[in-house]
This record gives structure tokens, sequence and C-alpha cells, in this order.
């Protein structure tokens, strides 16, 4: 994979901070151990606290776990399923900015992240959709052993506990019993109900489970949730069910430390692993943190790669241009950006379908949101969405010249897929639900739902770049989202599907069906990706990242786990998730 040990070199010289405080600190002005920790993890989001509780197994292991956000415990917004939308834009959200792109008419994308323990997982739909096996196959066959779908498949099952629900035909070998992410099956509104009826009569069979087989490219199912009991489960999960309330942040050999962020990996001239400087939330000051014998990145798709070339691992170009002297020259650092490119049509449609009436009007919200605090129920206890498919359109694609004379190879299409894989997913919201930014609900006595287009395997890559050699910088980020014409053409015949699909219900028209695309096939409604560290994959999954960060984190435990046996030094090594 791509988080391969840095080679040995001296630190970097210029990294845009005052000089680290090297003061002794003590646990009771501190949140760090005074013992150095054996493995030190940055980032506390998706993937980190599962890795530090795997590794914080062995009692003679001792764990740090450093998070830029504070601890999510108190903060309601990130356990009640429906308040997901409003941590956006806030002191929570990292509010990143992905930089103006020519192919999107210019436009700029909001790329919200979570900001406190749980990171995005405490900010995304919930979704549990794990993709095809073939994606991970790809993985190990791109050089990667012990990628492959059967060992991702295990730590995918090790990470959860599903519950079953009555009347859901599962997979028993596709789920697990006893991880610390409890999902579940939510009950559905009339709309979801009546969208499956459509996805069938278009002739997508219907497969409870599929999407935790990863088994079919084309058909309907149901999506697990991350939800259990009205609460949203988060990487959290990992740190309460393995050391209990998280008011109290160190136990035992794992600390946790909140409201720090990471700014750079410190080496030695040999290129060995030594620590970590970190910058306390308000300060520009930088704190060195040593650390035994490794340093684990999980800062996601856009913190790892900074953090690498803070420290002068990367393009060595680049690092010079922002004044940050080079250590390692590894240019993959910040390089193979991947998202799903996403739309949302809106549809309105008779009373009682949707969900609206629970949300919108006057304190229509305010009821529902005492209904959650009270009982841990009602709308605001469930994701809002509904419908989910997946499909292949290779023949409406291979009507375009464009799409029959790409490139492919052996048995697979333009986009590099078999035909065990989806090129697109669909699925539906049981009320209008989206990013915050779409802020026009339907007035009182109206409602409306959203169809979900999401194509996979998008042709262009983008990048992660410093902008100064200041860590307090917001990096910079361009996904260069449609600038590949068969990116464009396969949205465009994706929408346009999507639209006879949602057509054949017996449902209100939309009130502009032809905003989706405009005549220069620019769409509208694109996304960025929110993962806790899915950097380190090759390419991108065809589902939904959060099952795989989770996985990864399982993985990276176990790997750590084997790799430190019989180890009797410190010997440290960095192990980073890289773009």
């Amino acid at each position: 994979m791509d988080g391969e040990d840095a080679p040995e070199r001296g630190a970097p010289k210029a990294c845009g901070i005052s000089s680290p405080s090297r003061s002794k600190v003590t646990p009771a002005s501190s949140p760090f151990p005074p013992q150095s920790p054996s493995p030190s993890l940055q980032g506390a989001g998706t993937a980190g606290p599962a890795v530090a509780a795997r590794l914080a197994e062995d009692p003679a292991v001792t764990v740090l776990l450093i998070e830029a956000g504070p601890d999510n415990v108190n903060l309601e917004n990130t356990h009640m399923v429906g308040g997901w939308s409003q941590n956006f834009d806030t002191e929570h959200d990292w509010n990143l900015v992905s930089e103006h792109n020519a192919a999107a008419a210019n436009r700029t994308v909001k790329l919200s992240r979570g900001k406190f323990l749980g990171g995005s997982s405490a900010v995304n739909g919930t979704l549990m959709v794990r993709g095809a096996k073939q994606d991970y196959d790809d993985w190990e066959a791109m050089g990667n052993p012990g990628w492959g779908a059967d060992q991702m498949w295990y730590y995918f099952n090790k990470s959860e506990t599903f519950h079953i629900e009555d009347g859901f035909n599962e997979d028993i070998s596709s789920h697990g019993k006893s991880g610390p992410i409890h999902t579940s099956i939510h009950p559905y509104a009339p709309i979801s109900n009546r969208v499956y009826e459509s996805f069938m009569d278009r002739g997508f069979p219907l497969d409870d489970d599929m999407f935790a087989t990863g088994t079919r490219s084309h058909g309907c199912g149901h999506c697990t949730k991350s939800v259990w009991k009205g609460m949203r489960m988060t990487g959290g999960e990992y740190i309460r069910s393995s050391f209990g309330d998280l008011k109290v942040v160190r136990h035992n050999n794992l600390s946790v430390a909140f409201n720090h962020q990471v700014a750079r990996v410190i080496l030695d001239k040999k290129n060995q692993i030594k620590g970590v400087e970190v910058i306390k939330n308000g300060t520009d000051k930088a704190i060195t943190i040593k650390c035994q014998r490794e340093v684990i990145l999980s800062m996601g798709s856009y913190g790892s790669p900074q953090a690498l070339l803070l420290s002068g691992i990367g393009p060595k170009e680049e690092l010079y241009e922002v004044g940050v002297q080079p250590v390692v020259d590894l240019h993959g650092v910040g390089k193979n950006l991947e998202d799903h490119l996403t739309v949302f049509m809106f549809y309105e449609v008779s009373q009682g379908f949707t969900t609206d009436h629970l949300l919108h009007g006057d304190g229509v919200f305010e009821r529902s949101r005492e209904e959650w605090r009270t009982q841990r129920a009602g709308t605001l206890s469930r994701s809002h969405f509904g419908a989910f498919a997946f499909t292949r359109l290779d023949e409406k694609l291979n009507k375009h010249e464009m799409w029959r004379k790409a490139p492919t190879e052996a048995g697979r299409d333009p986009l590099g897929l078999t035909p065990t894989q989806a090129q697109v997913e669909y699925f539906t919201t049981e009320r209008y639900a989206a990013p915050k930014h779409y802020n026009n609900p339907p007035p009182t006595g109206r409602s409306a739902f959203g169809l979900i287009v999401e194509n996979f395997s998008a042709k262009i890559r983008g990048y992660v770049k410093l902008r100064s050699n200041n860590p307090l910088d917001k990096p910079i980020i361009q996904h260069n989202y449609l600038q590949d014409p068969l990116d464009v053409l396969v949205l465009a015949e994706a929408c346009k599907y999507g639209a006879e699909i949602i057509h054949t219900c017996k449902m209100g028209p939309h009130s502009d069906p032809g905003a989706v695309v405009d005549s220069r096939l620019r769409v509208y409604g694109v996304k960025g990706l929110r993962v806790a560290d899915c950097s380190i994959m090759p390419r991108l999954n065809n589902g939904h990242p959060q099952a795989v960060a989770y996985a990864i984190a399982e993985k990276c435990a176990d790997m750590i786990k084997e790799d430190w046996k019989g180890v009797t030094n410190n010997s440290g090594r960095i192990v980073s998730s890289v773009l």
C-alpha cells in the first residue's frame, strides 16, 4: 500500500512554527503521558480510535491518541442521527474548501470533515456500503498482498455487531457479531417502498443484503446503517467500548489528547521516527512529544499528506516552493486523490409519503428533537436515507462513440471496472435532506424527497499540496471534478436514467427536472469525500468509505501487532496513510 516506511534522513528545518517547547510536562497539567508512548496515533476520527484501541489491548503497550478537536461526548449533533449537517460550517468542522475548478464553472466545493472524536464518522450518512469484492481483489492485484476481498471481509466483520431485523434476509457470513460498531436496518417511510417498487419495475432484482455481500453490480437492496437504539455509532465507540467513559481521558495504557493539532513528525539523522510536534488549539507554539516504535497517521485523505509534506516527506520540488527542507523525496504524497461525484435531484410528492412533516414547520423540529432526547426515538433517531441500488449503464454508454473508442484493458470497461463492479449507485432520502447549503425545504403542507446519483471510479485524479510551511494554514485541495469527458458522460447518463426510474413512481412532478445538468453538462450537487483515513486506498471502492475505514484500521492494528512480535528494542518507523 502507499503507507510505506519513510527512508531515514535528518528532520526538516522549516515548518513555519515557533521553536518547540521541550520542557517536561506532568499528568496533572497535560493530556500527554509522562513516559514515551510505544505507538503514537495522530487523528481520532474514524480509523484512529480503532487502531489505538486494538493496540492497547496489549497491556505492555502504551498508546497516545492525539485529536485536533474536542471529545464529542457532549456534542449532541454527533450522536443524534438526524443532526449530522448541523455540524457543518462550525468550529467542529475543518471547513476545508477545494480550489476553483474551471471544468465545474470555476466553482469551489465545500469539503466538510468532523473535527472531534469520531471525525467524519459523526457527520456522514451512516452508510455501511462496502463495495464489490472485486474492488479489493484489484487492490491486491496492484501489488498489495493481504488486501484482497477475503481479508477485507474478515476485517469488515471484525469491526461490526449487526442487529438482525424482522423481515430482513441477511447473509450471516457477511456480518460481524462482536465488533464495536453496532449496525442495523431501520423501518422505511412510504416513499422508500414506492421507490423500491420502481427499481424492481425497471428490472432491478431485490437482494436484501447485497451491500454487505459485495457480489452484485445490478440490483436494489437494504443498506446497513451505523445506528443502534437511536444513536449514531462513530469511531469513538472503539475507545468507549474498550475503556469506558471518555470524560476521563487516561485509561491505563491509552491516553487521548484532545485539542492538539499535529504539525509534523520528527525524524533523526537516520530517518528514525522519534516523535511528533503538536500545536495546542488557540496557540502557535509547538510541543514535542517523543515516541517509541511507531507513529501512525490517521488524519484523513487531506490531513495525512499535509502532515507528511510539512515533515519534509514528499515531492521535493513542491516542498522547496513553500520553504520546507526535503527529507524524503517521495513523489506519491498528496497525489492520487479520488472522490465520488454526487448529484442530488429533488422531487415534490403528495403528502403522506415522506417525513417532512416531522421536521419542517413551526416548532416541528423542536418536538422531534425532544422525542429523540427523551426516548432516543422518532425521525431524528434514524438515517434519512431510504432505498439503495447499484447498476451498470453499459447499454446506454455504448451508444456514445467516446465510450466505444475509449481505451480499455481486457475484461474491463473504460473506467477500469469488470462486469461484477457497479458503475453507478442510486439512493434516496425520505425527506428534503441534503448538505447544509440546501436550505430551501418545502413549506408546511408540501413534501419532497431526493434521488442521489453517485458515479464510481472517476477517471480523473486530484491532489493535496501545502499552501505554506505553516501547519495552521489549510492545504491546497484540487479534486479536478469533471475534467475528464468520460466522467461527465457517465454522470449525465446516470442522471437521465435516475430520472426515468423515479418517473415510474406515482408521485407529484419535480418542479425543474432539467436543472440537474446544464447545456454544457456541468452538474450540480457535487460533494467531497468524508473520510477518516481512506487515503491509503490505491483505488476508491465502489461503495461508501465508512466501513472501509474501520476495516483498514482493524487490519492496520493486526499488522502492527504482527510486526511487533519478538521486538525487544525501540526501533521505530512511521506508518502513515498517504494519497
